[in-house]
């Protein structure tokens, strides 16, 4: 739907609200089923919210998700996904593949797998939610539910962040299963 929300744009305050996506999304990097980068500055934060995503999200490369694969200080919020999302590296999740900076990625849902393009990928940092979180700026990822498997060839496998640096994780619930390699 989205390429870029908010980056390099003469948009202020970007706001992507209420859109389906039901068909296949595949790119190298940033690759989502709804926007592939949300990023901000400090003049505005994007949303990415009330969304959904039925279709598969393929990246071969870095940087997938389900909603957005890479999301900087924005506020990601009320999505579903439901597609798939594979690649061929790292970063990978179910609602947001690589999330950057405060923005809170709350009260998603995602039902789609999570799994590698390849059975020989090396994967690392992927999850139901988040693939990874990182930024000395405090974020909240919480009243999230996972119900998609999480597969892994690589480390940091998980049901909701694969790996969280200065973030609050509280709040959320997963059902699927997760497997990893190492």
């Amino acid at each position: 739907i989205v390429g870029s929300n908010g980056y390099n744009t003469n948009i202020y305050y970007p706001i992507v609200n209420q859109c389906r996506n039901t068909g296949k999304v595949e790119g190298d990097s940033y690759v989502g089923g709804i926007a592939g980068r949300s990023y901000a500055n400090s003049s505005y934060i994007p949303k990415v919210e009330y969304c959904s995503n039925t279709g598969k999200v393929i990246a071969n490369s870095d940087y997938a998700g389900g909603i957005t694969g890479y999301n900087y200080y924005g506020n990601v919020q009320h999505n579903n996904n439901q597609g798939n999302v594979s690649l061929m590296n790292s970063y990978a999740g179910g609602i947001v593949g690589y999330h950057e900076g405060t923005g809170n990625i709350s009260y998603n849902v995602n039902s789609g797998e999570i799994a590698p393009r390849y059975s020989h990928s090396s994967n690392t940092y992927m999850a139901g939610i988040v693939g990874y979180k990182t930024t000395n700026s405090y974020a909240y990822i919480q009243y999230n539910t996972n119900k998609g498997n999480v597969k892994a060839n690589g480390s940091y496998a998980a049901g909701i962040v694969g790996y969280s640096n200065y973030a609050y994780v509280r709040y959320n619930s997963n059902a699927g299963n997760i497997s990893s390699t190492s």
